[in-house]
């Protein structure tokens, strides 16, 4: 098992620590500085944001590969990706992660066999959402799913675009409820 402990620092100003750990670590190098961090095999993560970053606590993810771009400030989790931040859980076969946007998005991924891993949202005390894929803002605890699905109460609703605004309100696009 192989670990790495990342400072992130932008613009030399300290945003955060980074700890993640998998089977096989690759640091890749560009002009003398790290570039890439790549891990295969059970990768899972730890980001502790800084004071004042606008997050609101640690965030916790896992996947079978992850890509995390220094540069660009981006990570992809890849097959079975995970992630948890608060109350909310995101699973589908890829994430990526804009950490300068704290921005989400979550993919549905189909494996050789033809079977889809679809992207869910779950947050404590509501019904999951499924959909095909999801948008999630970390610093609003906002987010949007493309032909999504819940159950609410004792009904289903679809639609096109699906906006929880609070635990009791939706927005959806061309939606539709059926009991």
């Amino acid at each position: 098992m192989a670990t790495s402990f990342f400072h992130v620092v932008e613009d030399s100003v300290y945003r955060g620590l980074n700890v993640v750990s998998g089977d096989t670590l690759t640091i890749l190098m560009a002009d003398d500085e790290v570039d890439e961090i790549r891990v295969a095999g059970g990768s899972q993560g730890t980001y502790t944001p800084a004071t004042g970053s606008g997050l609101k606590g640690k965030i916790t993810y896992q996947s079978d590969h992850n890509r995390y771009s220094i540069s660009r400030q981006t990570t992809t989790l890849s097959t079975a990706a995970k992630v948890n931040y608060q109350d909310m859980g995101i699973t589908a076969g890829e994430i990526d992660v804009d950490w300068r946007r704290n921005l989400l998005e979550a993919h549905s991924q189909t494996d050789t066999t033809g079977a889809t891993d679809y992207p869910e949202l779950t947050q404590k005390g509501e019904d999951p959402i499924q959909g095909v894929k999801m948008l999630y803002n970390m610093r609003q605890d906002r987010g949007q799913v493309t032909a999504g699905r819940t159950q609410f109460e004792q009904g289903f609703y679809y639609g096109k675009d699906m906006k929880r605004i609070t635990s009791d309100e939706y927005h959806i696009v061309d939606g539709y409820y059926t009991t």
